[in-house]
């Protein structure tokens, strides 16, 4: 659960087309770098977007999974495909500004009383998540603490038990981060900082028993300033993680 959060976060979505055909592919302009390729587990996953810089398809040719995603004026979807079965679908209801409103799934069928709410601040950055599901009362809460547009801290708190996540970010403040969601043509989430991530500490507090994670990046970067690779090193042997990135 803490890797799947840590990624939800930082790793690693919104209006139609200029063109008829919303699934009309283009090489995106040159104002905002447009990742090309990003690996994961090793294999290089293909971004391709459309004349918007909006992503219509995230492709792992080796795993042999992708990602596609359409667009209407305030919605998102999301169709994730091993081989050629549709396995999960999810819908992001947006907002006049374009931003996720509501997150649901419309498959599979397990996963469809499952949703999330979310709320945005006067910058218009993410300021609360509420998750919950149609099958019970339980709620998970996430709420975001900022500086400026900067995003200090967060917090995840469970109504039903006492469990409490809490997570402080640094970040370098002499580069800019050309590996955020704008860049990976996600123009459906709300940027959480303008810079790239240096450190994540988080206390997990579950059961009444505290742990800490504390994990490290370390980027290269290209001659334009782009990342070309992260390494993210989890404190006290957690492991190793690479991804190198390549622009179009």
């Amino acid at each position: 659960m803490k890797k799947i959060m840590l990624s939800i976060l930082f790793l690693s979505v919104v209006i139609f087309s200029c063109k008829k055909n919303n699934t009309d592919t283009a090489a995106p302009t040159a104002t905002i770098p447009k990742v090309k390729t990003y690996t994961i587990g090793g294999d290089n996953v293909t971004y391709t977007y459309d004349v918007q810089g909006r992503l219509l398809t995230r492709i792992n040719a080796v795993s042999n999974w992708k990602y596609e995603y359409s667009y209407t004026a305030n919605t998102a979807t999301e169709n994730y495909y091993v081989g050629t079965t549709l396995s999960t679908s999810k819908l992001y209801d947006l907002n006049a500004d374009g931003l996720v409103t509501k997150e649901s799934y419309t498959l599979p069928a397990v996963s469809v009383p499952y949703k999330s709410i979310y709320t945005y601040n006067a910058n218009k950055q993410v300021a609360t998540v509420v998750k919950s599901n149609s099958l019970n009362t339980n709620t998970t809460t996430e709420i975001n603490f900022y500086t400026g547009t900067t995003l200090d801290s967060s917090q995840t708190t469970f109504s039903y038990n006492n469990d409490l996540y809490r997570y402080w970010y640094t970040y370098y403040t002499d580069k800019t981060n050309s590996i955020s969601y704008k860049n990976q043509g996600y123009l459906f989430w709300a940027e959480t900082a303008a810079m790239p991530l240096k450190k994540q500490t988080s206390i997990f507090r579950t059961s009444g028993i505290f742990n800490t994670q504390v994990d490290d990046y370390i980027y290269l970067f290209d001659t334009e300033n782009r990342i070309t690779k992260r390494t993210i090193i989890t404190a006290g042997g957690g492991g190793t993680s690479v991804n190198d990135i390549t622009y179009y």
